[in-house]
């Protein structure tokens, strides 16, 4: 049995990106057979518990006594120790330059010899900004250049990372990020959401994720656009600022608006019943999409039909895919039509849910990465993928 020590700057009942994918990779990992213990901060409200996984908050606030503190509890366990970082340059508190936390890592590495396996969901963040930003983006480097020489195995959710962990000694793998949403629904709460939100029983696009105003702004562009030239077609934003979004596009499009249904938050299995009620999933990303798109895998495991976008962090056998459907990030007009293209013809959204969902199970579901990372199967590689892409349009 293999013993995990998850650290996480999030973890349930904390909503959020970091948090949901540590809960499910631990929970997974122990389901698997290893013991899973996983560290985080204080956090009001009830934590959900998984058979196998040992929650402890004492990182609290990832102070240095914070650390210290979960530093003499991890020598308790016999070393060394394994620890899965979850690593987001702003998860750490410290107005996201805790170097005290990457010091802290390094020294877990080099003195204590535990072994450091480093997930990294984003890198950096880019210069450009304000001063106060380009200083936190200066840090970030600094606190990168500790964590690379602190870890004995880097993992990254995109490809497009790997250029900026240039120089890293520990070897680098490729763990897509799973859908962190679950995918047994029950049919008749699907039923009601339609009937809810469409027309005549007319299709129904949606967008999981609202929060992202570059992401926003192509939603403004297509909404109208789609909804005007289909009078019956209705669409359906799913995510926590979704009522927020929904507002300001009514009052804008006040034509529209019987036509626009929203969310707000909700749990797991209701966004998985109101991904499962829409015809047609539109995730637009100014970078494109990539294997650390938790949204747009969410519509792949659904088996929904999924239109989304590629740009500058698009691994190339997304080109290769006929699984889904890939507008250029910029092309808004593109976009559009192939939308409006996609709710008029079902039996290409028929074969588009079945074979993503295919794809998603062979590629991206978590027990792949639970695989991964216990030895039981190789790291993805590009070449890997495209010889599954390839076999899977025979």
């Amino acid at each position: 049995m293999t013993e995990w020590h998850v650290i996480t700057c999030e973890y349930p009942p904390k909503i959020g990106g970091v948090s949901d994918y540590a809960f499910l990779m631990a929970r997974e990992l122990a389901k698997a057979g290893d013991a899973v213990h996983v560290w985080c901060g204080n956090s009001p409200g009830d934590c959900p518990q998984s058979d196998g996984v040992t929650v402890h908050r004492e990182l609290g606030q990832f102070s240095p006594r914070d650390l210290l503190h979960a530093a003499k509890l991890l020598d308790q366990f016999p070393g060394p120790r394994r620890l899965f970082v979850q690593w987001v340059p702003h998860g750490y508190g410290y107005r996201s330059v805790n170097i005290f936390f990457c010091l802290w890592l390094w020294m877990r590495a080099r003195i204590k010899g535990d072994q450091v396996q480093i997930m990294f969901h984003e890198v950096w963040l880019s210069f450009g900004g304000t001063w106060k930003a380009n200083l936190a983006a200066a840090m970030h480097r600094i606190m990168v250049a500790l964590l690379k020489h602190a870890a004995s195995r880097i993992w990254i959710g995109g490809e497009s990372w790997k250029k900026y962990l240039r120089g890293a000694r520990a070897p680098i793998g490729w763990l897509p990020v799973p859908s962190n949403i679950g995918c047994e629904v029950d049919p008749s709460r699907v039923a009601s959401i339609r009937d809810r939100c469409s027309v005549n029983d007319g299709p129904v696009a949606g967008h999981f994720g609202i929060g992202d105003a570059l992401v926003e702004e192509r939603l403004r562009a297509l909404i109208p656009g789609l909804l005007r030239e289909q009078p019956g077609v209705c669409f359906l934003l799913i995510g926590k600022t979704s009522e927020r979004f929904a507002r300001e596009m009514r009052e804008a499009c006040p034509d529209i608006r019987t036509h626009l249904f929203s969310t707000g938050t909700l749990p797991s299995t209701e966004i998985a019943a109101h991904i499962s009620a829409c015809d047609l999933m539109v995730q637009p990303y100014i970078d494109g999409i990539s294997t650390r798109r938790t949204a747009a895998m969410a519509a792949l495991a659904n088996g929904r039909p999924l239109l989304t976008t590629s740009g500058h962090s698009t691994e190339p056998f997304w080109f290769r895919c006929n699984q889904l459907a890939i507008v250029p990030a910029a092309d808004g007009d593109a976009l559009v039509a192939k939308a409006r293209q996609l709710l008029q013809d079902h039996g290409e959204r028929a074969r588009m849910a079945l074979s993503g969902r295919k794809l998603y199970e062979t590629l991206f579901d978590v027990s792949v990465s639970v695989g991964v990372l216990r030895g039981t199967r190789p790291p993805l590689q590009e070449e890997s993928i495209e010889l599954v892409v390839q076999q899977m349009k025979l």
